[in-house]
């Protein structure tokens, strides 16, 4: 059946296969209270998607209502609102249990007394892990000159004040009790970070210390995501302000990552100049991953990393990848049947795609909770201390997660339970 439009325009209606806007209008009337009849035989219609209500003023019958919101008014023709009180007028204002119910928002349990306990031990925990795993540095062998802080100890201080979120002079406290502690010999200079960070040396050192961090959880690990975010520094560009008179922009590194998609713990990272491109990252964070000990089962990215290449990479490690394709892409080949696969099933069985490549979300989480944690602002100045202080963030990022895990298992009740279970974890650089 066909009704006009108060502008002449046609519109098709059928109440039993409703259209996006027949179900918005159902999910209105379903809400109690929602539309509301004046006397003067107006009605007031909730909005749908915000706080507030709509004015629809019947005229000469259905549909010819009209509404005063914005999708009314550019259409010209029955809304959302106005379907909703046709629906209301058709089943009666005692009688909306007839429509569809709008759909819950899915919850997950949370086990709170184990991420209460983590939460209250894991600024004391954090320096125990931090030093069984600096303390497996070895010593660079020194034959001349005055005798030079440990590489180890100054390592350990430089993660402990990026965990903490003090300025260099203010973590000095933190050192002392670290010594106190038994952490460290002694309470360092307060720009010990400042110097270690400044170290190329230090850059291989603490990716391995990354991938060490994340290797007690090999055997719960096996599906992976991959993604790149950007950290903002204190530096800021003046070459386009002077050349081309372009407003100043603070400058950013970006930090490509792999992380496990039931912990969230990276397992792998590099870190560039804001500008690089993610796809070549995509190999060398898989193989990584791979050589610290990870079975790898799925691998999911988004389309930045779309190529035959990666695809097969995966596959020759074991794994799948789940990336979905561009809008230009094609079936074909090319020598990969994996893309041809990949492509059909992308094509036919989106759903069962997206449930696999949806597991990409996960790395999103990390991210946020390293800038929501530990700052999403670099202090240092170069691009050498930038990205070590940028891993030195991944690296307490790690230890924080395996606190967590450490009180999630069931068994682990009591935080010396928790300390003996640590110290029984290989942790060799």
């Amino acid at each position: 059946m066909k009704y006009p439009y108060s502008n002449n325009k046609q519109n098709e209606y059928s109440h039993f296969n409703p259209s996006l806007r027949d179900t918005k209008a159902e999910i209105i009337c379903a809400k109690e209270g929602a539309i509301k009849q004046a006397k003067d035989g107006t009605f007031r219609v909730q909005s749908q998607s915000k706080s507030g209500f709509y004015k629809v003023v019947p005229v000469d019958g259905w549909p010819n209502y009209v509404c005063e919101c914005p999708a009314f008014k550019t259409d010209g023709g029955p809304c959302k609102h106005t379907q909703a009180v046709r629906f209301f007028l058709i089943d009666g204002p005692e009688n909306p249990h007839s429509l569809p119910q709008p759909p819950k928002r899915p919850t997950y349990p949370q086990d709170w007394s184990a991420y209460d306990a983590a939460q209250t031990q894991e600024a004391r925990l954090f320096s125990k892990i931090l030093n069984m795993l600096t303390s497996r540095i070895p010593e660079p062998i020194q034959e001349t000159g005055r005798p030079r802080i440990s590489l180890a100890e100054s390592i350990f201080c430089s993660a402990l004040k990026v965990y903490s979120r003090k300025s260099c002079r203010t973590a000095k406290g933190l050192y002392q009790d670290a010594a106190e502690a038994g952490f460290i010999d002694h309470a360092y200079n307060f720009n010990v970070p400042s110097r270690t960070f400044n170290n190329h040396a230090v850059t291989p050192i603490l990716l391995d210390l990354i991938s060490v961090s994340a290797k007690p959880l090999i055997g719960k690990e096996v599906d992976f995501a991959i993604d790149s975010t950007g950290f903002t520094t204190t530096k800021i560009g003046e070459y386009n302000h002077t050349k081309h008179g372009i407003k100043k922009q603070h400058e950013w590194v970006k930090l490509h990552a792999c992380a496990g998609v039931k912990s969230n713990i990276i397992t792998a990272v590099s870190v560039t100049d804001g500008y690089a491109n993610d796809s070549p990252q995509f190999r060398p964070l898989v193989q990584a991953t791979y050589d610290a000990g990870f079975s790898l089962n799925e691998v999911s990215a988004d389309k930045a990393y779309l190529s035959r290449e990666n695809l097969e990479y995966v596959a020759r490690l074991g794994g799948r990848a789940f990336i979905p394709f561009k809008s230009n892409s094609i079936r074909n080949s090319k020598g990969s049947k994996l893309w041809n696969e990949n492509f059909d099933m992308f094509e036919v069985e989106r759903v069962a795609f997206n449930d696999h490549y949806h597991k990409r979300s996960n790395v999103e989480s990390a991210f946020g909770a390293i800038k929501m944690k530990l700052g999403e602002t670099i202090k240092s100045k170069n691009l050498i201390a930038q990205q070590n202080e940028l891993l030195a963030k991944v690296l307490a990022y790690n230890i924080c997660v395996l606190i967590k895990e450490l009180f999630r298992k069931k068994q682990v009740k009591l935080v010396k339970q928790a300390e003996q279970e640590m110290e029984a974890i290989p942790l060799v650089v």
